[in-house]
């Protein structure tokens, strides 16, 4: 009998958006500012190419 736990469905998880084309990335080794849950420039990235003809003063 296995055992499906915490660390298994994660790593399924883990696996399943890989494939799907998310990068994963190790909690600690992300250099974030603990007071925003946003990462700002990739946001503002995303927000440029998702919108190019946006005027930059609404996407700041």
């Amino acid at each position: 009998m296995s055992t499906y736990n915490e660390e298994a469905y994660e790593n399924a998880l883990i696996e399943l958006f890989q494939n799907m084309g998310w990068e994963h990335v190790y909690g600690p080794d992300v250099d974030r500012d603990c007071h925003s849950p946003l990462y700002d420039s990739v946001l503002e990235n995303s927000i440029r190419r998702l919108n190019p003809k946006a005027a930059p003063v609404a996407i700041d």
